[in-house]
């Protein structure tokens, strides 16, 4: 009978043993996937500013380049840190000479983490004449953007 009791002890004391430490990497591994999920964003923002930055003429050739050969933007971020982010153009859609639909797919590799977090976006760029540049005499365009959807992949 006591020596009943006592596998019954060791049992318990192991189980418990066995259930905190899969709750600890339940949290190790949240937090991970969180920082991972953080630098993704990070990029979808700045692939949104360089959209942004192109000329309508530029935005026009990413119909005719990315189905075939999607285009890789290299992300350069400061000296020693710990994301690397990549960042593919995929698909670009017109709806007009003045409207797009660029879908890219943002990825995001934590070294230090061990994690990697991958997002697809659809921006639709619009660009619109803003008047004459004065300094050289041509129209002027201004292209704003803006987040369609984004997923998970």
């Amino acid at each position: 009978m006591i020596l009943l009791v006592g596998f019954a002890l060791v049992f318990m004391v192991l189980g418990t043993v066995y259930y905190l430490s899969m709750k600890k990497q339940l949290v190790i591994t949240s937090h991970v996937l969180a920082n991972a999920q953080q630098g993704a964003w990070t990029g979808v923002e700045v692939v949104r500013q360089y959209l942004q930055s192109r000329t309508s003429d530029q935005l026009a050739e990413y119909k005719t380049t990315s189905e075939t050969d999607p285009e890789q933007l290299i992300i350069n971020l400061p000296a020693g840190a710990k994301n690397k982010i990549g960042a593919q153009i995929i698909k670009a859609i017109s709806y007009s000479d003045d409207s797009y639909d660029i879908t890219a797919q943002i990825t995001n590799n934590n070294t230090l983490a061990k994690s990697t977090s991958t997002i697809e976006v659809v921006y639709t760029l619009s660009t619109t004449n803003s008047g004459v540049d004065p300094s050289n005499g041509k129209m002027k365009t201004e292209i704003t953007s803006k987040i369609k959807w984004a997923r998970y992949l």
